[in-house]
């Protein structure tokens, strides 16, 4: 159990150092790069890659150049996706089964997977100008993405269609969304910049600030959440990684 709980706050910290280094570059691809498909190329496995997650025992990683590559031994060798359908960076990916997943990143890029991640195809363009940095799926037909100036869509149907909302408002509305989370049955968290944490608790229909840092919120840029054993809030960004107990619907 010891090491169980450690391997995974060690996977949690890698992607907390991934994404806070990516969310000081949310810069928009050019239209060109995003609609080109990626080059095989012999040094694919040592591209800069900022996002993992696992298609039942397989490992993807996704990053730079539409990288993606592929691992069917725990991470001891690793080898490009056949085909993948843009040259922009992608910085998230998440599977809703072994076959089927998704990927975001520059240039309002959504990619879809139907084979474990081996081929890649166009799912959705945001626009050229948005930066996607997170996308979560909570099973095969609700997801969120989200990124960069407050950006963020919803779909409900599998990513057939898409659908934008903003959960922040006031000074919260152009918030850089760096992450979402979602505890099994419980409710929905974004990451932000500024410290701040936005919660829904209604399956994403409406948001409201969860918890904001008091200490030099300015300088914190939250970049990954979980929930904790004991049941509270864990995140985690440029300061370190804090808690913060979880209130009631």
């Amino acid at each position: 159990m010891i090491a169980r709980a450690l391997h995974r706050w060690l996977a949690f910290a890698l992607v907390v150092g991934i994404v806070t280094a990516l969310g000081a570059s949310a810069q928009p691809a050019t239209p060109a790069k995003a609609a080109a498909s990626a080059l095989q190329a012999r040094l694919a496995t040592k591209a800069p890659l900022l996002a993992l997650a696992r298609a039942g025992a397989r490992l993807v990683a996704v990053g730079d150049w539409g990288t993606v590559v592929l691992s069917d031994d725990l991470g001891k060798t690793w080898r490009q996706a056949t085909s993948v359908a843009t040259r922009s960076m992608l910085t998230s990916v998440a599977f809703v089964d072994a076959k089927r997943g998704y990927a975001v990143g520059h240039g309002g890029t959504v990619l879809e997977t139907s084979d474990g991640g081996d081929t890649w195809t166009r799912n959705h363009d945001a626009g050229a100008d948005v930066v996607l940095l997170t996308i979560w799926f909570e099973n095969a037909d609700r997801g969120i993405a989200a990124g960069a100036f407050g950006f963020a869509m919803s779909t409900h149907d599998g990513g057939r269609t898409w659908k934008e909302f903003t959960p922040g408002a006031g000074d919260d509305r152009d918030r850089h969304l760096n992450a979402v989370f979602a505890a099994p049955g419980g409710p929905v968290f974004i990451a932000a910049e500024s410290g701040t944490v936005f919660r829904s608790n209604d399956g994403g229909a409406s948001w409201a600030t969860s918890f904001r840092t008091t200490i030099r919120p300015e300088r914190q840029t939250l970049s990954a959440v979980t929930i904790g054993p004991t049941g509270t809030l864990v995140v985690a960004g440029l300061s370190g990684i804090g808690t913060h107990a979880l209130a009631a619907p």
